[in-house]
């Protein structure tokens, strides 16, 4: 927990229900410290900490380990690139909407039939595709795990919307079998 600000009685009792559960207080005034260790991992109030220091302090004092992994994927991948728009002049290949048959479909396998990071493309690849082409595009997501069940196959569907349109040079519409996408063609270098 994050306590900004003055901490007042409210704040106390928060903090207080926050260390029951495991989490520690980081506070940016002075209030009285709980530092040996419990509940928490190491100390449960930590005060006097500038706030431009906290999130760190806050993982040290949790005791988490942060493990940054790289994905190597062609394309600047953020947020920010959501619901970029491709105009037709800056399009390399076009599927669905009308144009090519198109779907996106996720289905439970038995955790034995899936390997975790495999990715099979079946048919041309975007490289080959005509500059101005249209190709038909079928997504096919097969999931397992211990607590899967068939009820979150369309939660996890909707997601490959966010997964796609966050990629710079790919446009996302639609789910299931009424999407549209479309793949920008890489940007030239100059001169």
């Amino acid at each position: 927990m994050l306590a900004l600000g003055e901490v007042d009685d409210e704040k106390y009792a928060t903090a207080a229900g926050a260390i029951n559960y495991g989490f520690p207080t980081i506070a940016e005034t002075e209030i009285p410290e709980v530092l040996p260790t419990g509940i928490c991992t190491y100390e449960h109030v930590v005060s006097s900490v500038p706030v431009e220091e906290m999130v760190e302090r806050a993982i040290t004092v949790r005791g988490l380990k942060i493990k940054i992994t790289h994905i190597p994927i062609p394309v600047a991948y953020s947020p920010a690139f959501e619901g970029e728009r491709i105009r037709k002049e800056d399009m390399h290949c076009e599927m669905g909407g009308q144009r090519t048959p198109a779907f996106e479909f996720c289905t439970t396998r038995e955790m034995d039939e899936v390997k975790d990071g495999r990715i099979e493309v079946i048919g041309p690849d975007l490289t080959e595709a005509k500059e101005g082409g249209k190709m038909p595009l079928a997504i096919w997501v097969e999931v397992a795990g211990r607590k899967m069940q068939a009820d979150f196959e369309p939660i996890l569907e909707r997601q490959f919307h966010r997964f796609l349109n966050e990629a710079q040079g790919i446009f996302h519409m639609g789910q299931r079998d009424i999407i549209w996408c479309a793949s920008a063609r890489p940007p030239r270098p100059p001169g």
